[in-house]
């Protein structure tokens, strides 16, 4: 499904509960370790696809009717199908009812993030003496030591966090959507090149292990939404700890400005740095709510 070709996108409202989290998760897994076969009929439209008859037939038709309630519409060549994002992929199938769906598609998604314009100059444009005066506040308020913790670092951009942090590979992911930005932190940081995923977080499913640290960066809260909240939740260990800013003046109406608690996990960032408008995000994922979340 080459996103050269599609017409249009549709946003499909999707509410996630601990039990929808936890199939996404499960359907991410046997996407991930299930065979795909390179579709050599239609090499103007580059896409992977896996059988049917390669999974347990039960196990299969509960992973289409899953990814269909995960999905996203998307419109290509006049047709709408439903596609699931997950970990810098997108998997799809061709409509038919459940019982007659012979195999799931899989291409890479494409993001058209307005990063990737601003990526070449975007450190240089932080180089400023009042934004140093933030960041330089913002690091007396995080954690001194991160060794030995397994960190997810959303909306990772060109690399905040490992510029002022020795971090492990190993022990490091970090997501964005922006390719632009991305290739800028591993020009920094080349030994990261296989801890990061061209993602949002929203699209983000990790089945092989959980965070125990989670970094949201400048102004990462903004992108944060319900969904992404419970899926923190169920994707890092009890004791695990979010840092990260976000506006409290926001530009969009689901941010965590008004679905936390503010006198639990919001701060003024005044208290320690010269921003406006913006507050600090920090406490234990456990102690955080959401609605939807049973």
């Amino acid at each position: 499904m080459s996103t050269l070709r599609k017409k249009s996108y549709e946003k499909k409202q999707i509410i996630l509960t601990s039990d929808k989290v936890k199939e996404g998760l499960n359907l991410t897994r046997l996407l991930e370790t299930k065979p795909f076969r390179y579709a050599k009929t239609y090499p103007g439209i580059p896409h992977w696809y896996t059988l049917r008859k390669h999974w347990d037939l039960d196990e299969f038709h509960r992973s289409v009717i899953v990814l269909r309630e995960l999905a996203e519409e998307e419109i290509f060549f006049y047709k709408k199908y439903l596609v699931f994002g997950a970990n810098g992929e997108k998997y799809w199938t061709m409509g038919a009812p459940v019982e007659q769906t012979e195999l799931i598609n899989r291409t890479t998604k494409e993001y058209r993030s307005p990063y990737n314009h601003y990526s070449p100059t975007y450190d240089d444009q932080f180089a400023r003496p009042f934004i140093e005066q933030e960041d330089d506040g913002f690091l007396e308020f995080l954690p001194k030591d991160l060794d030995g913790k397994r960190i997810l670092d959303v909306g990772c951009g060109t690399g905040w966090l490992l510029d002022h942090f020795e971090v492990d590979p190993n022990l490091y992911t970090g997501i964005d959507p922006s390719w632009g930005m991305l290739m800028r932190l591993i020009a920094k940081h080349p030994e990261f090149v296989d801890s990061l995923i061209c993602c949002s977080i929203q699209d983000f499913w990790p089945w092989k292990n959980k965070f125990d640290f989670v970094f949201l960066g400048r102004q990462g809260g903004n992108y944060i939404d319900k969904n992404s909240v419970l899926k923190l939740r169920l994707i890092t260990t009890e004791d695990a700890e979010m840092y990260g800013t976000c506006t409290d003046k926001p530009f969009q109406s689901d941010t965590f400005t008004e679905i936390m608690s503010p006198d639990k996990v919001l701060f003024s960032k005044a208290d320690i740095s010269v921003g406006k408008h913006q507050k600090l995000i920090a406490g234990k994922i456990s102690d955080f709510t959401s609605p939807g979340d049973d």
